[in-house]
């Protein structure tokens, strides 16, 4: 056994599962899926591919468990950036900014989360956690977009808010996968502005603009 790998075995069980979950998503943003073998997330990791059998029963888990970090981790961080920021029309802001900046509006972060969304119709447990991801997301969004509704003034039923939630969603999901594709770096459009200004017309509101916080 080499020193990596009682390094490894000496981690905590969770730690030694996230490092192996992170190398799964570096190799499927680089290497595409075909790449994500065992064989090359052990590489990744500098152990065995009998190791990575420890705590997965195979690809097929490690590519299940990664797309639901993946989840976790936008919802995460969209609830961080969410939670700075006390005012609903503020909310609303800096969610729609979280979606147009780093890490989420990202080459990398898009790749893995297209080569997970490709297999949602052929597998089964992939369906059911973006099923259970997107339901979360959606609440999110619907816990601002109703806020924001009512702070400029807007009282909507409950069912005209969760349209409304669907169709701020399709704005936001529309102009990040064309931001992502558009690969032109600072010379392409405002994606964010233009997010801003349709949903401003879409939900009859003025959001205001983020006072820059300094990092922690």
């Amino acid at each position: 056994m080499s020193v990596r790998e009682r390094r490894f075995r000496r981690a905590p069980e969770d730690e030694r599962r996230a490092e192996l979950i992170e190398a799964t998503l570096q190799v499927i943003a680089d290497e595409g899926l075909l790449g994500a073998t065992v064989r090359n997330i052990a590489a990744r990791t500098e152990v065995t591919a009998g190791l990575i059998r420890h705590y997965f029963a195979g690809k097929d888990e490690l590519i299940h468990e990664a797309y639901r970090v993946l989840v976790q981790r936008m919802v995460a961080l969209t609830r961080d950036a969410i939670n700075r920021e006390t005012e609903p029309l503020a909310r609303l802001r800096a969610f729609i900014a979280t979606q147009f900046g780093m890490p989420l509006f990202d080459g990398g972060f898009f790749r893995q989360w297209a080569i997970f969304v490709s297999l949602i119709h052929l597998d089964a447990k992939m369906a059911q956690i973006h099923h259970d991801g997107f339901a979360q997301f959606k609440s999110e969004v619907e816990d601002l977009v109703g806020p924001a509704l009512r702070a400029s003034g807007r009282d909507l039923t409950p069912d005209e808010v969760h349209r409304l939630t669907y169709a701020v969603n399709g704005v936001i999901d529309g102009l990040w996968l064309e931001g992502c594709l558009h690969q032109s770096g600072v010379d392409g459009p405002d994606f964010e502005g233009i997010a801003v200004a349709t949903i401003e017309t879409l939900l009859a509101v003025k959001l205001p603009e983020l006072v820059p916080r300094p990092e922690a």
